[in-house]
Order: C-alpha cells, then sequence, then structure tokens
C-alpha cells in the first residue's frame, strides 16, 4: 500500500520523504524522546539514514514496513515517528507458513508533554487503523520499556492490554529494563470503533 495518509482530527499520518530529514531529526533526536527509548542522541546522519530506510520500504513490493512521520494538521509540524512491521515469519517457530501475514509489530516515538501524548495516541489510532481498516491484519503487538517516564502510555488509550511482561529485556544506561508487550485483536478494534462511534456503550 503506496502512499500511505491517514488523517485524524489534529493529527496526520503520513509518508516520509527526502524533504523530512529534520522533521525526523527534530523528533528521533529530542532528548525527551531519547530518555525514554534509552538510546543516545543521534544526529543528522542518523535522521538522513531513517529518511533513506522509509523511502526504500515504501517502495518494496511487497511492502513489509510502514515507517511514517506524525505532523500537526493544521500545519504539518512532525510531533512523531511511527512504524508498523508485518510479521514475516510469525509461525516459523511451530513450522506453519503464514501467506498473507496475519499480524504486525508497532513501535513510535513522541515528543514529550501533555498536548503531543495527545498527538501520540491519536497517531497510534491511526496506526491501528492502517493496520486493521487498510491491511486487514488480525492482530498488532507493540513492546514498551516500563521504565517510560511516560504516565499514560498512548497504547493503552489506543485500546490495547497488556500481554506480558519480559524480564531484564534490555540493558540500557547501566542497568536492566523490562519490557512490557501490548497487543490488540481485530475483533476489540471493531469494539473500540463502534463504542467511539455510540454504537456500543460500556
Amino acid at each position: 500500500m503506496y502512499p500511505v495518509t491517514k488523517r485524524g482530527e489534529r493529527v496526520i499520518l503520513r509518508e516520509i520523504s527526502v524533504a523530512d530529514v529534520d522533521a525526523v531529526k527534530s523528533v528521533c533526536c529530542h532528548p525527551s524522546v531519547i530518555r525514554n527509548l534509552g538510546f543516545a542522541p543521534r544526529g543528522r546522519d542518523e535522521a538522513s539514514a531513517v529518511v533513506a530506510r522509509a523511502i526504500a520500504s515504501a517502495r518494496r513490493v511487497p511492502r513489509t514496513e510502514y515507517l511514517l512521520l506524525v505532523v500537526l494538521e493544521d500545519r504539518d509540524e512532525a510531533v512523531g515517528v511511527m512504524r508498523l512491521t508485518l510479521d514475516l515469519d510469525c509461525g516459523a517457530e511451530f513450522g506453519v507458513a503464514v501467506d498473507p501475514p496475519h499480524s504486525a509489530q508497532i513501535w513510535g516515538a513522541v515528543r514529550e508533554g501533555g498536548a503531543y501524548q495527545e498527538h501520540g495516541r491519536e497517531g497510534t489510532r491511526l496506526l491501528l487503523a492502517l493496520g486493521f481498516d487498510d491491511l486487514g491484519l488480525h492482530r498488532l503487538w507493540g513492546a514498551e520499556g516500563l521504565d517510560s517516564a511516560t504516565p499514560e502510555r498512548p497504547v493503552l488509550h489506543a485500546g490495547m492490554g497488556r500481554e506480558r511482561i519480559i524480564r531484564d529485556h534490555v540493558f540500557t544506561r547501566g542497568g536492566w529494563r523490562d519490557t512490557a508487550v501490548y497487543s490488540i485483536l481485530r475483533q476489540e478494534w471493531e469494539l473500540v470503533r463502534a463504542r467511539e462511534n455510540g454504537v456500543v456503550r460500556l
């Protein structure tokens, strides 16, 4: 699927172009984002590499990765970067061929702050809509460090639930960090959408 443009009330989830190097750098190299993700600050060269990867993956057939920019709807200011990667080998450990893939991993980085967290929640919803509504997937999942400084995680507000905890999963900043895995299934997503549209009230 190309190009991707998902419009929300306040943000747009769109393809990354060659003109977005500084926009990607403003997100992925922001100190608050780096602190939550657990890697060292990155410069313009690294941002250029992210842009090149996004453009290359968008042109592959079949497309297996969607690396997208979250921008404000009214002024195209970048506030986040999000990615959806198809699980091509999700049945490999059981000797089962899954074609086409039915699940994907999602990931996102959003600037820190009250307004930005709202943008992150909306961007996550748009990414889920891409996976379920446009790509027809059955399951979406993501992982997040439990020492994140963000008290309200966007995945929870998108209808995703905690699935499990991977203990001492990542060694960063001089210590081991647990990782929480979140997931949502198609039928759960449909229930979330129904509630939002006033069809179902709980």
